[in-house]
């Protein structure tokens, strides 16, 4: 159960991909009879908030959006130099 626990702990942390992993695990894995024994952990699921997670995942996801191309100019244009 400490495992299911951890789980739950960890969704608010994670990347949105790594997030919905675990809700995909825990949806096959969890059972009725794990609920009575951790009556808290159905209300921390659906307490979770997700923006944290898809924010990570936006936010490292900009870069490789813009491209090596794009960043170097950028770079170039703040620093002054040439990359």
């Amino acid at each position: 159960m400490e495992g299911v626990a951890g789980i739950a702990g960890h969704l608010g942390i994670s990347a949105l991909a790594d997030a919905a992993r675990a809700l995909r695990w825990m949806d096959a894995n969890i059972r009725a009879d794990m609920l009575k024994e951790m009556p808290d952990l159905l209300a921390r699921v659906t307490e979770l908030d997700l923006v944290p997670p898809l924010t990570r995942t936006l936010r490292a996801g900009i870069l490789d959006e813009l491209g090596w191309a794009a960043l170097d100019e950028a770079a170039a244009e703040l620093s002054g130099e040439n990359f």
